[in-house]
């Protein structure tokens, strides 16, 4: 199986109603950043989403996605503070299974990891939505008390493997000498490999 790596966000906003939004969101772009995105939970009560997106992954054509995971560093200045929705985004909105994690965040900064190598987060995931620059992952959390929540950073990875019975063997208007399938009685079996040179077809 192969995989993106850990990759930040391009962008970053609110999103959707909540009591609070959080302050500075495009913080969560840079890891290591001395200042992070923060929300100041006054009141009890839930927040808006912290999304992210604009992760401009660059998937084979083929590609067939078998999970998504998110890491998100985060911490609050006093107990209290819950995940209320973790969610993907698909077109600019919310979908798919909540994978927020139960326990209170702590008050030092940890990073606490969503979904996983085999976890498409309830949905028929496909490559042509996960490179639209609108995909991508929100937070939203809880606080039953006043808090100050801040969320370093936030990282997304896909895992994914090529289709072996894609045949297309042009890469960048040239054509490239690949794995070739053909189908004999119902299975598919490794055929020949062919090549395009100079308008003729050779093996």
């Amino acid at each position: 199986m192969a995989e993106t790596g850990w990759l930040l966000g391009g962008s970053a906003e609110n999103y959707g109603g909540g009591l609070k939004s959080w302050v500075n969101p495009e913080n969560v772009l840079f890891e290591g950043a001395t200042s992070s995105a923060i929300q100041d939970t006054n009141v009890s009560g839930l927040g808006q989403f912290l999304y992210v997106y604009n992760f401009n992954y660059n998937l084979p054509v083929g590609s067939l996605i078998k999970g998504v995971g998110v890491r998100i560093s985060v911490a609050a200045d006093s107990t209290g503070t819950r995940d209320d929705q973790v969610r993907l985004f698909l077109e600019g909105e919310p979908t798919g299974d909540n994978n927020r994690i139960a326990e209170y965040w702590p008050t030092s900064n940890v990073v606490r990891e969503y979904g996983g190598s085999s976890d498409v987060w309830g949905l028929p995931l496909t490559r042509d939505q996960i490179i639209k620059p609108s995909f991508g992952v929100g937070l939203t959390i809880w606080s039953g008390s006043k808090a100050l929540c801040a969320v370093v950073y936030i990282k997304m990875n896909i895992y994914y493997e090529v289709d072996s019975h894609n045949t297309s063997a042009r890469d960048n208007g040239v054509y490239k000498k690949g794995p070739v399938f053909i189908k004999d009685g119902g299975i598919w079996k490794p055929g020949r490999s062919f090549v395009r040179d100079n308008g003729a077809w050779k093996s």
